[in-house]
């Protein structure tokens, strides 16, 4: 098959978070089992136009948001004669409104919704722009364009909103996040590991650790990530004077951000939204239990109870981040139970049900056509 994939970043992209490592995984899949796969998206500052990535073609175009006027155009006048089986056009709040230029199979990829974000980091204006067409313009004219999201909870969140086909196909996990080795920190540790925004809600955590630090003095928390919101949070860290204890790391790598995951005691996730929250599977394949709250996607990601612990309020959440810290016992069963569940998720097989999908949507346009 030949797939066309529109996103705003590629998974080069300084501030490339989750959903970009998603569709990379997944195209690095489809290569594996010799599909084609094109990839547009935005540049930004020193990027290649183009390059070649583990034999994805990736073309940059614009910028993060010129992307979303400039890719269309380039289809148009590029592409359009191209023969492709699917376009998977991706929506970060809003989509890149394919149906409008296009006639040929597509696929609308959504990974959460972003309501909560337009009004967390956008002025009143752009949140009410941003909503309108996320909750009105969008599911109207993609009604008939079926939907892969992550999970069931966003699934049903898609279903009210008025899209008519939905399926949920959870993210799966490289296998060498079993095998690598590490070893537990000697002291009470807490990590944070994404981006650094105003709805990961960081914040919150860096006022709920000066709370645990009075029940469990000799706990530290070690934030790893980067993104526009880290000044702030530094701040945050020296007037609630925990400063001496809170690292930031910034950004890691994929061998440091393992290696953080097997040091630390609990992985804390306290962010607004998420799609699913691929961290907490990558930390329960370390045996790390995670704490977040029982909101879309993170509800999804974290079995209660089995794989960690799901909070309903912030004093719940400091709560269980304490209870895991003291509690050895449960701290190793749900360690045990997070290796386990995760066992069941796999980039491969995320990456054949978007294949099947694509497939079925081939026979039912050739059905249509009869």
């Amino acid at each position: 098959m030949r797939i066309l994939i529109l996103n705003w970043r590629d998974i080069t992209h300084p501030w490339a978070g989750g959903a970009e490592r998603h569709l990379h995984e997944l195209a690095k899949q489809w290569i594996k089992s010799g599909h084609e796969v094109l990839f547009l998206c935005g540049g930004y500052k020193g990027a290649l136009r183009s390059e070649k990535i583990g034999g994805i073609q990736i073309f940059r175009i614009g910028d993060t948001y010129l992307c979303y006027l400039l890719i269309p155009l380039y289809y148009i006048f590029k592409l359009r004669w191209r023969k492709f089986d699917c376009i998977i056009d991706t929506a970060h709040g809003i989509p890149f409104f394919t149906p409008l230029f296009t006639r040929k199979q597509k696929l609308l990829v959504i990974h959460h919704n972003h309501e909560k974000l337009w009004k967390t980091e956008f002025s009143d204006l752009t949140a009410k722009v941003g909503i309108f067409l996320e909750n009105i313009v969008v599911p109207s004219l993609y009604k008939k364009v079926p939907v892969v999201t992550l999970s069931e909870s966003e699934k049903k969140l898609l279903q009210k909103k008025g899209f008519q086909s939905v399926e949920a196909i959870p993210p799966g996990i490289e296998s060498s996040f079993f095998q690598r080795n590490g070893k537990r920190a000697s002291k009470p540790t807490i990590l944070y590991l994404g981006r650094l925004r105003k709805y990961k809600r960081v914040d919150l955590l860096l006022y709920s650790f000066s709370e645990i630090k009075r029940k469990v003095p000799s706990s530290q928390l070690i934030i790893a990530g980067d993104g526009q919101d880290r000044a702030r949070l530094e701040y945050i860290a020296r007037a609630e004077k925990v400063d001496g204890n809170v690292v930031f790391k910034g950004l890691v790598s994929e061998d440091e951000k393992v290696s953080l995951l097997r040091q630390a005691w609990v992985l804390a996730f306290p962010s607004l939204i998420e799609g699913w929250g691929l961290v907490a599977m990558e930390a329960a394949a370390c045996g790390t239990p995670t704490v977040g709250f029982n909101v879309p996607g993170i509800k999804d990601a974290i079995r209660n109870g089995e794989t960690g612990l799901l909070a309903k309020t912030r004093k719940e959440f400091i709560q269980s981040i304490i209870k895991i810290i003291k509690d050895r016992g449960l701290r190793l069963r749900l360690s045990e139970g997070a290796k386990s569940w995760v066992r069941q998720f796999s980039w491969e097989h995320a990456a054949q049900s978007f294949i099947k999908r694509i497939s079925d949507l081939e026979r039912e346009g050739k059905d249509e056509i009869r």
